[in-house]
Order: structure tokens, then C-alpha cells, then sequence
């Protein structure tokens, strides 16, 4: 029962979002941490791109 209530209110919340709060979330998830996570990311694929490039010639 207490899932369901939960589940139905953050239903209920994601559904009554205002548009000027939408726009202010979707410009939030562009932060320093999101970035940081993104350049980790590429760095991680250029370096296992790298090695294996490195170990096939």
C-alpha cells in the first residue's frame, strides 16, 4: 500500500509540473557534477579505444 501511495505521488508530481519548473529541471541536470560524469565517460572510451587499438596491432 505504502509503495502504491508513493508511486502515485510522484506520478502525481511529474504530471502537475508547471512549465517554468520543467525548463528550470532540464537546464539543472547541465551541472558541474553531470559534466564531470560526461568527461570521465569520454576519457574512459578514449582510453579503452586506445588500448584496444594498441593490442590489435
Amino acid at each position: 500500500m505504502e509503495i502504491a501511495q508513493s508511486c502515485h505521488h510522484y506520478l502525481k508530481g511529474v504530471t502537475m509540473l508547471p512549465n517554468n519548473y520543467k525548463r528550470k529541471y532540464r537546464f539543472r541536470t547541465d551541472t558541474s557534477k553531470e559534466k564531470r560524469i560526461m568527461n570521465i565517460t569520454i576519457t574512459v572510451t578514449l582510453i579503452i579505444l586506445f588500448v584496444l587499438w594498441y593490442l590489435i596491432n
